[in-house]
């Protein structure tokens, strides 16, 4: 059975791996490499959560800002800074990433 990892930025797909690239985030290897983490939206939150559960090292999450939402327009996290709190793990909101 095939596995295939779709890379994604923002809404569109930049790249597929194929077993190759999956039995690597199940090697050793993941224990030694540290990441960044860029998403914002709710369909990143999986992604985010399986890197962590196979041993990767997320030394940091960045995200888009919070946001005003409801009538009363009250700050609201990002689907990934509230999953990356809940995981303990460090949050980076830039207004912009480009130049950051």
């Amino acid at each position: 059975m095939d596995h295939w990892l779709i890379l994604v930025r923002g809404d569109k797909r930049v790249g597929r791996a194929n077993d190759s690239m999956t039995q690597c985030l199940n090697s050793s290897m993941n224990q030694s490499l540290n990441l960044v983490f860029c998403g914002t939206p709710r369909f990143a939150v999986p992604t985010l959560n399986r890197l962590v559960e196979v041993g990767f090292q997320v030394s940091l999450v960045v995200t888009l800002p919070d946001k005003p939402r409801g009538r009363g327009l009250e700050l609201s996290p990002p689907p990934v800074k509230h999953r990356a709190i809940e995981l303990g793990l460090p949050v980076m909101q830039p207004e912009k990433i480009k130049n950051n």
